[in-house]
C-alpha cells in the first residue's frame, strides 16, 4: 500500500536456479535425497524433466550476473520437448523465436487507460486531449499510466502526466534503479548527457560529444548500444537512414536526478552545449536526416573560427569524427580548411575531399567533388595531379570543348613533363585529353587542334600529329600554330 519498494536479486546463478528449481518441484515429484549438484540437477532435467514435457518460465533475466552464460548453459541443455521461455531487458542473445515489446500500442494504451479511470471513478474528468496526454507522456508504459490515474483519484483534479511522474521518486527509483547501477561508466555520461538536452539527438553527434575530449577514453557507439539494450533511449531511424536517440520521459526524469548529484555534472553540461550547437530535431524533422544538423553545426563553427572564438585545430578530430559518420562533411571540412587553417593547407584541403571520394558519393556529387579537387591541383600547379582530377571528372560527363583544349595546352608547356617524362609516360598521362579532343574534332579551332597535334606529338605519334596539324590550317590557314607544326613535323627538326 505504500507504493513501489527496492528488491535484491535473489538468483544469479546457474546454482541459485537449480536450488529454486529444486525447491518448485518436490512436492510434485519424487525427489532423490542424494546430494546432487542444485546446477547439474537443473541441467538434466532441462535435458527431461520427470515432470513430463515442461515449459520453464525465466523472468526478469537481465537480473543474473552473467545473462550471456546462464544463456548459453541453458541452450546447451534445454531438448525437446521442453520449451523456454525468457522475459528480459537485455538483448545481447538472441532466441529462435524472439519477440519486441516495445509498449503498448495505443489502442492497447488507451483500452487500458478507459478500463482504469472507469474502476477509478475518473472517466468524467478526463477530456479526449487529456488521456491523449497521459499515453504520450508515459510512452505506454501500463504500470506509469495506472500511477498517473491512481494521483488523479485521489486529488479529483487532472495534473499534467509530466509532474506526476516527476514527484513520484519512488516510481521511478523502482523502474531505473536496477538497470542504471549496471551501465558502464560511458554508459552513464551518455544517458545523463542526452536527458538532460531532452532532443532527438544524431547517435554521430552523442558520439562525437564523448570523443572530443582529448583525454576520454571509452566505447560510445558501445555505450548507446548498451543504454539501447537496457531500454533507458530509443533508437529511430530517420530518412536517410542515420540513428537518432530519444530518451523517454520517465527514463529522462530519473537521469536528472542523478545528474544533480553527478560528480561530473559540469562536464555534462558542457556535453549539452554541444549538442545545443548542433541543434535541437523534433520527431518532424527525422524526415530531414542528419544532414541539416552537421551542416549547421559547421557553420556555426566556421562563426567562430571567424570571429576568433574557437580555432580549427580545437574542432578538428570531432569534425573528422563527423565526417567518417556522415560523407558530405569532408567537403564542409576541406571548405573551412581551405578558409580558415593557418598554414593555408590546400594539401590537407585535397585530402578530405579524396576521403569523400572514396566513400563513394553519387554520381553527380563525385563529378563536382573531382572538380573542385582539380581546381586545387591547378592552383597548386600539379599538373600530373589536376589532369588526373580533371579526366576521373571526365568520366561522369564529357567537359566543354574550351575546358578540354585549356588542359591539353597545359599539359603541353609544362616544362618538367617535356624534361622529365619518357613518351610513353607521357602517352599515359596525354592519351586520354587527346580522345576527349578527338570526340569534338569537329568543332575545335585551328588553335584547339594545334594543342591536340602537340598531345600527339609529346606522346610520339607523329603521324596523327601531322594530320591534325594539317587539318587545323584547312580551317584557318593563317594560323600560326599549325604552320610551324607542319613545318616542325614536315622537315623532322
Amino acid at each position: 500500500m505504500s507504493g513501489p519498494k527496492l528488491v535484491q536479486a535473489r538468483v544469479l546463478t546457474d546454482r541459485d536456479i537449480g536450488i529454486q528449481y529444486r525447491a518448485l518441484i518436490e512436492e510434485h515429484a519424487s525427489v532423490s535425497g542424494e546430494k546432487v549438484d542444485p546446477a547439474a540437477y537443473m541441467a538434466e532435467h532441462l535435458r527431461g524433466s520427470p515432470l513430463g514435457p515442461t515449459l520453464f518460465v525465466f523472468d526478469n533475466f537481465e537480473t543474473v550476473r552473467s545473462p550471456i552464460d546462464l544463456f548459453q548453459w541453458i541452450d546447451t541443455n534445454i531438448r525437446h520437448p521442453n520449451k523456454i521461455i525468457i522475459t528480459t531487458r537485455f538483448r545481447d542473445f538472441k532466441a529462435d523465436y524472439p519477440v519486441e515489446i516495445s509498449g503498448m500500442e495505443i489502442e492497447e494504451a488507451n483500452s487500458l487507460l478507459i478500463q482504469t479511470a472507469n474502476s477509478f471513478g475518473v472517466s468524467e474528468i478526463l477530456s479526449a486531449k487529456d488521456r491523449e496526454e497521459i499515453i504520450d507522456e508515459s510512452d505506454r508504459h501500463p504500470y506509469v499510466i495506472k500511477m498517473i490515474l491512481g494521483h488523479i483519484a485521489d486529488t479529483r483534479n487532472f495534473i499534467k502526466p509530466s509532474l506526476l511522474i516527476a514527484r513520484k521518486e519512488e516510481i521511478l527509483e523502482a523502474l531505473f534503479e536496477r538497470t542504471y547501477a549496471q551501465l558502464s561508466p560511458m554508459a552513464v555520461r551518455m544517458f545523463l548527457m542526452l536527458s538532460a538536452w531532452r532532443s532527438l539527438v544524431p547517435q554521430l553527434a552523442a558520439e562525437a560529444v564523448l570523443l572530443r575530449h582529448v583525454n576520454e577514453t571509452g566505447d560510445p557507439a558501445g555505450a548507446v548500444d548498451q543504454l539501447v539494450r537496457m531500454s533507458l533511449i530509443e533508437r529511430v531511424v530517420a530518412a536517410d537512414g542515420a540513428d537518432f536517440l530519444e530518451v523517454p520521459l520517465a527514463a529522462a526524469l530519473f537521469a536528472r536526478k542523478k545528474l544533480t548529484v553527478s560528480p561530473v555534472r559540469p562536464l555534462i553540461e558542457a556535453d549539452v552545449k554541444f549538442l545545443q550547437d548542433i541543434g535541437a530535431t523534433a520527431s518532424t524533422g527525422l524526415k530531414e536526416g542528419i544532414g541539416p544538423r552537421i551542416e549547421s553545426f559547421f557553420r556555426k563553427i566556421a562563426r567562430g573560427i571567424s570571429d576568433r572564438l574557437v580555432s580549427l585545430e580545437e574542432y578538428r578530430p570531432v569534425l573528422e569524427f563527423f565526417a567518417r559518420g556522415y560523407a558530405p562533411a569532408w567537403l564542409l571540412l576541406a571548405k573551412l580548411e581551405n578558409e580558415f587553417s593557418s598554414n593555408g593547407r590546400r594539401e590537407q584541403s585535397a585530402n578530405y575531399v579524396r576521403r569523400y571520394l572514396e566513400s563513394p558519393p553519387p554520381l553527380n556529387k563525385a563529378k563536382e567533388a573531382w572538380h573542385e579537387l582539380y581546381h586545387m591541383y591547378r592552383a597548386d600547379g600539379d599538373v600530373i595531379a589536376a589532369c588526373g582530377a580533371f579526366l576521373n571528372a571526365a568520366e561522369f560527363v564529357d567537359p566543354p570543348l574550351d575546358e578540354v583544349s585549356a588542359m591539353a595546352n597545359w599539359l603541353n608547356t609544362a616544362p618538367e613533363l617535356r624534361n622529365d617524362m619518357d613518351p610513353t609516360e607521357r602517352l599515359a598521362l596525354f592519351g586520354p585529353v587527346a580522345k576527349l579532343m578527338e570526340k569534338r574534332i569537329a568543332e575545335a579551332s585551328a588553335t584547339d587542334l594545334s594543342r591536340l597535334s602537340w598531345l600527339y606529338l609529346h606522346s610520339g605519334d607523329t603521324t596523327r600529329a601531322l594530320h591534325v596539324a594539317e587539318l587545323g590550317l584547312e580551317r584557318e590557314s593563317s594560323n600560326v600554330h599549325c604552320q610551324r607544326l607542319v613545318i616542325k613535323l614536315t622537315n623532322g627538326s
